[in-house]
């Protein structure tokens, strides 16, 4: 008999293709090492990033996308330090890749910012996350709910697709964790800082 579950997590692996395919998320080295996708997206606020990097609201930038199938599973008993360092190694190897991508393709020559999206438990994860990127160059930006009545009914199916999203590619990282309980974060790294640090030499 089929499990209730594994049809669930089949229509949302089928969902989330269908999703890449209309915003326009590609694969863009062939390296397996790599868990990013990439696309063009702009920018939902204005804001200074930490080396004097200013991002104009409506700005166009680059959106990576974590290639959910390539994350390392997380023990049940949630992230040790083999997995940590492990997922650290592919985060490096990822955007080494992603330097040598934008360096090459012209259309990507005047994007000046990189973001992604994610989220983590709200009392203890941002604390961590923010000290696990920050090694790599990104800045944390918690993403704060909206006043507004049709942005948080959106923003509340947002929670719930990636929440779906890592119940389906890593559901042990979601352990002792309640929907409720997680905080949506945006992590960015100028253009600048991504060459400086990730650019192999």
């Amino acid at each position: 008999m089929v499990r209730l579950d594994a049809i669930a997590r089949s229509v949302i692996r089928r969902f989330d293709w269908f999703l890449r395919r209309l915003y326009g998320i590609h694969e863009f080295t062939p390296e397996e090492d790599c868990i990013f996708r990439l696309a063009f997206g702009k920018s939902d606020r204005e804001l200074t990033l930490s080396d004097g990097t200013k991002i104009l609201k409506g700005e166009t930038i680059g959106e990576f996308h974590f290639w959910n199938e390539r994350i390392p599973p997380m023990p049940e008993d949630g992230p040790d330090l083999a997995w940590g360092l492990q997922f650290h190694r592919l985060m490096r190897r990822s955007l080494a890749e992603l330097v040598r991508y934008i360096e090459s393709a012209p259309e990507w020559k005047g994007v000046k910012a990189f973001k992604g999206e994610s989220a983590v438990d709200a009392q203890d994860g941002l604390k961590q996350a923010a000290e696990l990127i920050g090694r790599l160059g990104f800045d944390l930006l918690p993403v704060g709910r909206s006043i507004s009545r049709l942005k948080s009914f959106f923003e509340f199916w947002e929670n719930i697709y990636l929440w779906s999203l890592i119940w389906t590619f890593n559901p042990a990282s979601l352990k002792g964790k309640r929907l409720l309980g997680l905080q949506r974060c945006q992590i960015w790294i100028s253009r600048r800082r991504l060459l400086e640090r990730h650019k192999s030499r």
